[in-house]
């Protein structure tokens, strides 16, 4: 599987972003801290989305995987195929401070099935600025890097 995975990502045009968000409240306290990685292979995605609130200990892991329609240029449409979210053992029900994470799901809930994306403008050092409407607005700079092609077979 894993041998089918890499070459797969080897012999297709593929591009991997990392983004990292900070939430922080109006007064400037730390809220949240969410990391993605995303791997893009022509119009399909692949992301994984860990959120941790701050002083929990638990995290908020988002699989999704979809298509980039586009609809003119720079702006594009996200079709999500399949999204898991695995909140391990926070319960939602009973406690309240989950702030970030509460609303992170609840957001999700209401956006799960078509979400935008539009690129204003590439900066230097393979970086865009992208404004996403998911799962709140929000304008983000990302790294934009191409995936090394090396020989996997040589590793083993």
């Amino acid at each position: 599987m894993f041998a089918s995975i890499t070459h797969s990502l080897r012999s297709k045009n593929n591009v991997l972003v990392n983004s990292t968000t900070l939430y922080m409240t109006v007064d400037g306290d730390y809220m949240a801290t969410e990391h993605m990685d995303l791997v893009i292979s022509e119009d399909n995605f692949e992301a994984v989305t860990v959120i941790k609130e701050a002083g929990l200990n638990n995290t908020l892991d988002i699989y999704t995987k979809g298509k980039f329609i586009r609809k003119s240029d720079g702006l594009f449409n996200v079709s999500l195929r399949e999204e898991r979210v695995d909140h391990g053992d926070i319960d939602f029900e009973r406690d309240d401070d989950m702030l970030v994470y509460d609303r992170y799901v609840k957001a999700r809930n209401k956006l799960s099935f078509f979400k935008s994306v539009q690129i204003l403008e590439e900066l230097p050092n393979q970086y865009m600025l992208i404004i996403s409407n998911s799962p709140v607005k929000k304008m983000v700079a990302v790294k934009m890097e191409p995936l090394p092609i090396v020989d996997f077979y040589d590793y083993y």
